[in-house]
């Protein structure tokens, strides 16, 4: 919060590489749920999963897992603060519309650790629609493992981070659509053909995203004072983020209630 006074004190611009957002089918899925092509959002399921921390000995001699699992150090959260913002971001990014309650379960798995390693929180967005969002450090064989499913009364969107060239779009009695990205491919929407580094067939990947958020943060740079307008996530999504993370605690502590995010 300390933050964001700062950054509406001065007027200057903060942005925040919440990095999947930067990949173009993942614009092109915030797009297309714009457009009213999956109708009324119904349900969303967002999973963020990885073993890198599943093991005790993983915890000594890494400066970045001692942040990740002390709480002296990074804080009241772990893996949810870690990766399960980035999960809870992607849910607003694509959707449009914010997380209001959550019903969480917040967990330790690995003895000596006093923040959470693993975790499962229920939610509803503003429109009522439901969602579960997983987030764990302790899933053995999940290197990096970030999917999310969104379904509407009309179709639904699907995409992996292991497989980040593919979207696929489900509609009932139709086959599958999978999506491809690249600059010269036409059915892709202006903002997410702006945003794919290659032509159509090759790869887009993770340092690409970075440098999508890069260039949209330069160009509000170049912009500012006479514009304030940020493409990638702000510090106000930050603190949603954070928002987040307290609420799932609150949750927890009060036998997985529903709470108020």
């Amino acid at each position: 919060m300390r933050i964001a006074a700062a950054v509406e004190k001065t007027g200057l611009l903060f942005g925040i590489t919440h990095t999947y957002t930067g990949y173009p089918l993942v614009i092109e899925a915030r797009e297309r749920v714009r457009a009213g092509e999956l109708g009324d959002i119904r349900r969303v399921v967002v999973i963020y999963l990885q073993d890198w921390l599943s093991r005790d000995e993983d915890t000594r001699g890494s400066k970045q897992a001692t942040w990740r699992t002390d709480s002296s150090i990074g804080g009241e959260s772990g893996a949810f603060a870690d990766i399960g913002t980035h999960a809870f971001n992607l849910v607003e990014f694509i959707t449009g519309k914010q997380m209001v309650e959550v019903a969480a379960e917040l967990k330790t798995v690995v003895a000596g650790r006093d923040i959470d390693d693993d975790g499962a929180a229920l939610f509803r967005l503003e429109n009522g629609a439901s969602g579960m969002l997983a987030a764990s450090q302790v899933c053995t064989g999940a290197v990096n493992g970030l999917r999310i499913e969104i379904y509407g009364d009309k179709a639904s969107l699907h995409w992996s981070h292991g497989d980040p060239n593919s979207l696929t779009i489900g509609r009932r009695g139709h086959p599958d659509q999978v999506i491809s990205p690249g600059n010269n491919i036409e059915y892709l929407s202006e903002v997410a053909r702006a945003r794919c580094r290659t032509p159509g067939g090759h790869p887009e990947g993770f340092i690409e995203a970075f440098s999508n958020l890069y260039v949209d943060f330069a160009a509000a740079v170049r912009a500012w004072p006479e514009s304030t307008d940020i493409v990638c996530a702000t510090v106000k999504d930050g603190v949603r983020a954070m928002r987040f993370v307290r609420a799932t605690i609150t949750s927890t502590d009060n036998g997985s209630q529903w709470t108020s995010i």
